[in-house]
């Protein structure tokens, strides 16, 4: 399964709805991944009901250009910000200031304090936080988990990891003018 598909899964325990009600503020290439895995109801009891940006994906979503607004549709549970990484804490915070669960693409924020900001709002506000990181699920790395789980390996001292299939072309820079920048992605892939 998808990282996604559990975080929604287990991020709200209880609804007396019975359905989820999700906003997605985010509609680029991962939000349209959400976005699908809602549509194609690869998680159960949810239901896409507001998205921000300028392209209608379904008639029945409710599509918002300005985010603030999507956090006052009514009857929304919870929010899944896939945004710009420097956009993350404002709108983590905001999201669950209005007593909506959030669930968060990674990082939280830019710096450990906007991350620790939006721990504690949630506890403080009872809601539900979450935060994809989509690579747990992925088998090789559950496999590498149980291997030094399981002490085969002896005691770890050191690591050092290369991922050579996470290359990031120069247009991938060039698509937005936050990434690869200190203040945009506060180190990004370089991380």
């Amino acid at each position: 399964l998808d990282i996604s598909l559990i975080c929604c899964i287990l991020m709200i325990t209880h609804n007396p709805k019975g359905m989820i009600q999700i906003g997605l503020i985010g509609s680029g290439n991962i939000g349209q991944k959400h976005a699908e895995n809602i549509r194609t109801k690869k998680i159960p009891d949810c239901k896409l009901v507001a998205i921000t940006g300028k392209e209608r994906i379904d008639p029945a979503v409710k599509v918002y250009e300005d985010w603030t607004a999507l956090l006052d549709h009514p009857g929304l549970d919870a929010v899944i910000v896939s945004s710009p990484t420097y956009l993350h804490h404002e709108m983590g915070i905001a999201a669950m200031q209005k007593g909506l669960h959030v669930l968060m693409e990674k990082p939280l924020g830019l710096h450990f304090i906007e991350a620790k900001s939006l721990v504690d709002l949630s506890e403080k506000m009872n809601v539900k936080l979450g935060i994809m990181l989509n690579q747990r699920t992925d088998p090789l790395y559950q496999r590498i988990h149980q291997i030094v789980k399981a002490g085969k390996i002896g005691k770890i001292n050191r690591i050092s990891w290369i991922m050579t299939n996470w290359f990031r072309p120069e247009i991938y820079y060039q698509s937005s003018e936050w990434r690869g920048t200190w203040i945009g992605e506060a180190g990004g892939v370089l991380v």
